[in-house]
């Protein structure tokens, strides 16, 4: 009987110790995915479904900023992802 209070409580050490240590919490990103149409590149015609991801740098600012260092990039995708959206008019059509 004792054996197996201990073996329990052993068990519910070891479960708690791990959802504190790999806690979904320190799973999370703050990466921003934005879906927009846009130009593939300067001077294109051609309106195209865009993922545009920005994601935080860690790398120091200067105390007086307030803006965070990012890097952007950018994906073209398929049209479904964009069908929500107002499609602006193409250039020239």
């Amino acid at each position: 009987m004792l054996r197996t209070v201990i073996i329990a409580l052993a068990t519910v050490g070891l479960v708690l110790t791990t959802n504190l240590m790999f806690s979904p919490v320190n799973a999370t990103t703050s990466d921003l995915e934005l879906y927009t149409w846009g130009y593939p590149y300067l001077g294109s015609e051609q309106v195209v479904c865009k993922k545009i991801i920005t994601h935080p740098k860690q790398r120091p600012m200067p105390k007086s900023s307030k803006m965070e260092p990012v890097k952007i990039r950018s994906t073209i995708i398929s049209d479904r992802y964009c069908d929500h959206l107002t499609k602006p008019a193409q250039v020239g059509g």
